[in-house]
């Protein structure tokens, strides 16, 4: 997977994320916890993301809440997902190539 280019301080929005099953459908996400972190290689927390599922309950959209403080390397993240039955589990892991912003 290619890594999400983002330049640092800029509106960092995930949208119309889903969680698929094995036949490729959305899942319902009603009772869902779902979170995501952003971090360094070395594991220092760099964002907490909010994350809100959409009305219709199949998908939902990640925010960022400090993007401007974010460091120009490379991030890393996943999504953390609890089912209404309390099973967590992650997606896989992917990379946020954070890069310096020219324009303040």
């Amino acid at each position: 997977m290619e890594p999400i280019r983002h330049k640092r301080g800029d509106t960092f929005i995930l949208s119309s994320c889903q969680l698929l099953d094995d036949n490729q459908n959305p899942i319902d996400l009603t009772d869902y916890v779902i979170r995501s972190q952003l971090r360094t290689k070395s594991g220092k927390l760099v964002d907490t993301l909010l994350v809100e599922i959409a009305a219709d309950h199949l998908s939902y959209t990640m925010t960022a809440q400090q993007p401007e403080s974010w460091p120009a390397e490379k991030l890393e993240c996943d999504v953390e997902y609890t089912n209404p039955d309390g099973v967590r589990f992650s997606s896989q892991t992917f990379y946020v190539d954070v890069m310096r912003d020219v324009t303040r």
